[in-house]
């Protein structure tokens, strides 16, 4: 009885160790990254995974001209807390950056802007205010 003890001691020591020996660590998931870049005042850059983006639905439109005035679907538009309105252009299809603009005319359709990113620029029309929280740290 005492050397089966002994053995079934041994052998479940012997699975502690092996156990602690074979774990790894997984690296936690992270649907958005948010950089600062080095410059100061530049905009933070917000990196979406391919899923992220497709969970929160994210369209590009590109920044239309018409006559002196550039044009972007109402729904790019971000309002900040200062009252500031905003777009966020895409430098690639998963990788966004505020753009300040100057709104002249909305129509909850279409907004004329008589500052903003250049025409054929591509911003967020869908899904830019996630790209607004992300970019905030909400849910982080």
């Amino acid at each position: 009885m005492r050397t089966t003890l002994i053995v079934t001691v041994a052998a479940l020591a012997g699975l502690l160790v092996g156990c602690a020996q074979t774990s790894t660590h997984a690296k936690p998931y992270e649907p958005v990254t948010v950089a600062t870049p080095a410059a100061s005042g530049a905009p933070k850059v917000v990196t979406f995974t391919e899923e992220s983006a497709r969970r929160a639905g994210v369209e590009l439109a590109k920044v239309e001209r018409d006559g002196d005035l550039l044009v972007v679907p109402s729904t790019a538009l971000i309002y900040d807390k200062s009252g500031a309105v905003v777009v966020f252009t895409a430098d690639s299809p998963l990788t966004y950056r505020r753009a300040p603009v100057t709104l002249t005319r909305d129509t909850g359709v279409k907004a004329w802007l008589s500052k903003g990113p250049a025409a054929g620029t591509l911003v967020v029309t869908i899904g830019a205010n996630q790209v607004w929280g992300a970019e905030q740290g909400v849910g982080h």
